[in-house]
């Protein structure tokens, strides 16, 4: 099938634009660059306090993530999403205007939100295309990719308002994001549920024994998983690795922020032209050998950067791999699953990994004093394995439609 433009996907069906709207408002956490020095101004608190803070984020997101996955799947995604919007408001008020003990509870308002959220959404988004009623079906990839560069685009808008905001007011900021949240609750509400949807079974047990079942026996389906969760880590450690290489380098300063979100353009534009890149390439294992080889490029680009210049271009070739490829992994996933029961569960196990494994190797690079040259050229030689086992172990059917 010729892949339509991804705008069809936004105009031909009207379940998916709240969805959109959704992703893209939810992803504008304008605090979120500016979290620390907001707190500082606001309650004058210092680096323990904001470690601490974050230690809560963290511990509140591991807690939930499955919890929250198995939520969506007993409960129905459009409800959890909305009760995402709410913790998320909630959470957003107590930082705005809560005392230093009222934070911690934020944070973990601020966690739980966003694991409800992940892979619920994905799911979501899914089963609108599965189940869709209208004449002209949204094709599913069209839909993903547009969807992703959404979130990626509400990224992006977030860290140039907050810049701006944050060059006026603090406090504005601040307001600003509460406006946001609340927006976001109100969009929660205009989500469509999936027409002619399938009951959700109510037998847990049975439904686990399914999921991991599915997982042991089917090898596409495990082979996506895997695949999913070690390229996200490896991308998140990249990106967690370019503060320390600019500090390094001597090149940070407060124009980090700028670049930043000027690289994330590229991961949205990345995520949005997905179906025309994999249009052009004759099947999908061709597809991730070569977006992988662009990432691999692009941490080797950052190993040798020297200047700000040669770093802005190796994290906009980072930035635009990962807006690619995690398109084209989700597609993948959702489509080796052979039941609907526990998608969001299954998608919030391998966010769950994604942020364990991601933990435990920053606390060995920090525990060993590993630097971030040292980091870089370690990423490097895990994405060649990874890069290998897509030749040599990808599941062989073949086009963008096929597993």
């Amino acid at each position: 099938m010729t892949p339509h433009s991804p705008l069809t996907a936004i105009v031909s069906d009207r379940q998916f634009l709240p969805l959109y709207l959704w992703s893209f408002a939810s992803r504008m956490l304008l605090l979120t660059p500016f979290f620390a020095l907001f707190l500082a101004n606001r309650l004058g608190i210092g680096t323990a306090e904001i470690t601490l803070l974050f230690a809560t984020y963290s511990v509140a997101r591991l807690v939930s993530e499955v919890p929250l996955g198995v939520l969506a799947d007993r409960l129905g995604e459009v409800p959890t999403l909305r009760l995402s919007s709410l913790l998320m408001a909630f959470g957003v008020t107590l930082l705005v205007f809560g005392p230093l003990p009222a934070l911690f509870v934020a944070q973990a308002l601020i966690a739980c939100a966003e694991s409800a959220s992940s892979g619920t959404q994905e799911a979501l988004l899914y089963r609108l295309c599965s189940t869709t009623a209208y004449e002209a079906p949204v094709i599913y990839s069209d839909a993903q990719s547009v969807f992703n560069s959404a979130g990626w685009a509400g990224i992006v808008t977030a860290g140039a308002i907050g810049s701006l905001m944050s060059l006026w007011s603090l406090q504005i900021l601040g307001l600003a994001s509460l406006i946001i949240s609340l927006g976001t609750l109100s969009l929660s509400f205009f989500l469509q549920r999936p027409k002619h949807a399938t009951e959700q079974t109510s037998d847990n047990g049975w439904s686990f024994r399914t999921l991991t079942g599915d997982l042991l026996s089917d090898g596409a389906l495990q082979f996506w998983f895997l695949l999913g969760a070690t390229l996200s880590t490896l991308l998140t450690l990249a990106y967690f690795t370019i503060q320390p290489l600019l500090n390094e380098l001597d090149l940070a300063g407060t124009g980090n922020g700028v670049l930043y979100s000027a690289v994330t353009v590229f991961a949205s534009y990345g995520a949005f032209i997905t179906n025309r890149l994999n249009s052009r390439l004759a099947s999908r294992r061709i597809t991730l050998v070569v977006s992988v080889s662009l990432m691999i490029t692009a941490i080797l680009g950052l190993r040798l950067s020297g200047s700000l210049i040669e770093v802005f271009f190796s994290m906009a070739a980072l930035r635009f791999s990962w807006g690619w490829l995690d398109t084209n992994l989700t597609i993948a996933l959702n489509e080796a699953m052979h039941t609907d029961e526990m998608r969001a569960t299954l998608l919030s196990l391998q966010s769950l990994i994604v942020s364990l494994f991601t933990a435990l190797v920053l606390a060995l690079f920090s525990a060993f004093a590993v630097s971030a040259l040292a980091a870089l050229a370690v990423l490097i030689g895990l994405s060649a394995i990874a890069l290998l086992c897509i030749s040599v172990a990808m599941p062989l059917k073949g086009n963008h439609n096929e597993i």
